[in-house]
């Protein structure tokens, strides 16, 4: 009996449900924030405020000595996931301080929202201030009419329920007109 509980292979069944169950909880809490911030971009209640963030999140630049990178090429990648979204920033600002421009910024979903000004020359802090400055209402746009379909048809078709027009928008604001091909950095 007791060989039988303390099986290694059942024992990684019961750590595999505590991990599982874990990893849910993170999704319904993460689930519960977008939809927060979907409520607050369509309505906000009169005594609702919203805190103000810290927009300038790097200390005073200081020089950075990186002898080895002059005269070489260096490209900045980054993947997608939110991890990998303000890291974009952090690099650029480490890069700026070493006095080292990228030759090119590979980006990937969600880091894209922060590597594309960066590749249109904004400086890091400006970066964090815009991206830390975004409110609900500035980058979510529901698409209440394909959600209210979803049911009907089965889900089908299903591709998200934003349509990207307002964080369009707010971008548009920080980098103009400015296309892929006109950034000074290729991205």
């Amino acid at each position: 009996m007791l060989g039988t509980v303390i099986d290694v292979f059942r024992l990684r069944q019961y750590f595999n449900v505590v991990t599982r169950t874990r990893e849910f909880v993170d999704g319904v809490r993460e689930d519960a924030g977008l939809l927060y911030d979907a409520r607050r971009a369509l309505v906000t209640f009169p005594l609702e405020r919203r805190p103000q963030p810290e927009l300038h999140p790097f200390p005073p630049t200081r020089p950075l000595r990186v002898g080895d990178l002059k005269g070489r090429r260096l490209a900045l990648m980054a993947t997608g996931g939110s991890g990998a979204l303000a890291s974009v920033v952090g690099a650029a600002r480490a890069l700026e301080e070493a006095g080292v421009r990228p030759a090119v910024i590979s980006l990937c979903s969600g880091s894209a929202l922060f590597g594309f000004p960066v590749a249109a020359g904004i400086p890091a802090d400006e970066v964090a201030a815009f991206t830390l400055g975004l409110r609900p209402d500035d980058y979510v746009d529901v698409d209440w009419h394909l959600l209210a379909s979803l049911i009907p048809r089965g889900a089908k078709g299903f591709a998200g329920v934003v349509r990207g027009e307002r964080i369009e928008a707010s971008y548009r604001r920080l980098l103009g007109e400015m296309t892929l091909g006109e950034m000074p950095i290729p991205a």
